[in-house]
């Protein structure tokens, strides 16, 4: 075979092997491309990975700390009601799991003194026992003014207190002249809402035992949202009667409203005076009244009371006497 046809032949064999190295050299460009694309894309996702590592982590040192949280909550929750449950044994707490807490519910925290006291007002003025104000007397004349007036309506005698468990020895003619002040000036004067009114009141007292908070009232140190500002207002202004009244603020509202300035001498005065009428402030301004009068049951009554349901059995057990008692 001569050299020109064997050169001819390798040259038709080029001319066919080019178009595919071409289309090889093309395939390989492309497999590149894609390559780099893929290394890009598990970049990505490793730094997307990377970044879900650390948010899970994250994530699970929350879930640990509130974990931890619920756990210190539980055993706190666990003391406090054993510790509850050993002063109602000894007979030495009624109601103390809510005192802190119904104060801090009140209204009166919300509102200017001048507010408080304007409604008080109006709300005395239209009570049967009237406020004081048709007297020409002041402080002390009001008081005895408010006393007379009510001795002509009696709603709760010392007998039905005995009932509901009430200690005689705490039944003074000037506990229960107090009681039916505090009624008619506050127009707790029905059925409904005097067996919410007496059975709440026999429960946060442990049926007229403590007229006064148990505890010291430090706690109420510094607390700007009861008005204590001073030094020593905690425990000179802490719970006083049987819906307690707290705080320098609330104390002196009450003082305008009862015109008796000497309430400001603090919680054994309040205490002693005007254990129930301090209640009936407490309750005229939480508006209770017109939650009676809408057929409330115990337990929503004592969500207002209580901030929460505390003592609710026994204060239901309170209220079913008071519907015997109470006519």
């Amino acid at each position: 075979m001569s050299i020109k046809v064997q050169t001819d032949k390798v040259r038709n064999i080029n001319d066919a092997v080019k178009p595919v190295t071409n289309k090889l050299s093309n395939a390989r460009i492309a497999l590149s491309a894609l390559k780099s694309n893929v290394d890009h894309g598990v970049a990505a996702r490793r730094n997307i990975g990377s970044r879900l590592a650390k948010a899970d982590k994250d994530l699970n040192a929350i879930h640990l700390r509130v974990q931890a949280l619920e756990t210190f909550i539980e055993q706190a929750m666990s003391r406090y009601d054993k510790t509850e449950n050993q002063l109602v044994e000894k007979g030495k707490l009624a109601g103390i799991s809510g005192k802190a807490v119904v104060m801090d519910t009140v209204p009166l925290r919300a509102k200017s003194a001048s507010t408080q006291t304007t409604q008080v007002r109006a709300n005395a003025t239209a009570a049967p026992a009237g406020s004081g104000a048709k007297t020409d007397s002041k402080s002390a004349d009001t008081k005895t003014a408010v006393t007379k007036t009510t001795e002509k309506k009696v709603y709760v005698t010392a007998d039905q207190l005995k009932k509901l468990g009430w200690d005689k020895s705490k039944l003074t003619e000037a506990m229960l002249a107090d009681l039916n002040a505090c009624l008619a000036r506050y127009n707790i004067t029905t059925p409904a809402r005097i067996r919410h009114f007496i059975s709440q009141c026999s429960h946060e007292s442990g049926a007229g035992k403590w007229p006064k908070e148990l505890a010291s009232g430090k706690a109420y140190e510094n607390r700007k949202d009861l008005g204590n500002v001073n030094k020593g207002d905690g425990p000179k202004y802490k719970g006083a009667g049987y819906i307690q009244l707290t705080g320098r603020s609330n104390y002196q509202a009450f003082a305008k409203a009862m015109n008796d300035p000497k309430i400001m001498d603090g919680v054994d005065y309040v205490a002693k005076t005007y254990p129930w009428t301090s209640a009936g402030f407490w309750w005229d301004k939480n508006n209770m009244n017109a939650l009676c009068d809408k057929g409330a049951t115990v337990k929503q009554i004592t969500k207002r009371v209580n901030g929460g349901y505390n003592g609710l059995e026994d204060r239901e057990s309170y209220y079913n006497k008071c519907v015997e008692i109470f006519k």
